[in-house]
């Protein structure tokens, strides 16, 4: 249908965008379905499901670009999802107006110091393990970091690759191309644990409405990560600044859109 042709151009744009910087994309692809007719529930059913294929589509890209960092993953991963799961609880308490202020104003911040940045984090030759040794307390301050990332992601029901990868690299000083490679990787599998919850409550559409959106999706990504593995570091930073302090506007707004977002 002609009506419908400009939402799924923004769907494909957002799955070329949004790998690019280790993001799922769900604040996007959520409102963009939800506009195309489908209940709420079952948007966010679908942006999983994209979000999953998608991450899965890059990480192929990344892992030959060697932009994953395995260990960086257990380091970050178990600490958001601690988090995640305190600020479940922690949603009766505090007011969801707080929690998206304090967000925005976070994203925000990290991504005006990532576009102001000079120097570039992109080492020819990095040891994670080597980092690690070198910068414990650092690190230590990065996990505390994902910790309470993990809070607001869980207050908020966002996946947290828009504070994983400000924290990996402003906080723990990670080459900013393997915190969104290895980012990617985290918001993929945290989509299709998701997936999983929801299409056991029965909102996942039949496959025949949704499979042309995950062939989409996924040549999106390989192009999205095809262009982020060749572009430089400061490059890289400067762009992900920007779309860091477009999510951080758009976390505001989103209550427009929908109260239930």
């Amino acid at each position: 249908m002609p009506t419908l042709m400009p939402i799924d151009f923004f769907i494909f744009l957002t799955s070329i965008i949004f790998p690019m910087f280790g993001q799922g994309g769900g604040v996007v692809y959520v409102p963009l379905f939800y506009f195309k007719g489908f209940a709420f529930y079952s948007a966010v059913a679908i942006s999983q499901s994209l979000i999953f294929v998608s991450a899965m589509s890059a990480m192929i890209t990344y892992h030959r670009a060697k932009m994953i960092s395995w260990l960086l993953f257990f380091l970050v991963e178990f600490p958001t999802m601690l988090g995640a799961f305190v600020g479940g609880m922690l949603s009766s308490w505090i007011p969801v107006v707080f929690a998206r202020v304090l967000l925005s104003g976070f994203v925000f911040v990290s991504g005006l110091r990532m576009f102001y940045s000079k120097g570039s984090l992109a080492k020819k030759r990095f040891s994670i393990t080597e980092h690690i040794r070198n910068n414990v307390v650092r690190i230590c301050i990065g996990i505390l970091g994902m910790f309470i990332a993990g809070i607001l992601a869980g207050l908020l029901g966002i996946g947290g690759g828009v504070i994983k990868v400000p924290v990996m690299v402003l906080f723990m000083r990670i080459p900013a191309k393997i915190a969104i490679g290895t980012s990617g990787l985290m918001v993929g599998l945290t989509a299709i644990s998701g997936l999983l919850g929801h299409a056991q409550a029965g909102h996942l559409p039949p496959v025949t409405c949704i499979w042309p959106y995950w062939i989409v999706v996924f040549c999106g990504a390989q192009i999205g990560s095809k262009i982020a593995s060749r572009l430089s570091g400061q490059h890289y930073r400067r762009y992900l600044g920007i779309l860091l302090m477009g999510l951080a506007i758009l976390f505001l707004l989103m209550p427009l859109f929908s109260n239930k977002i």
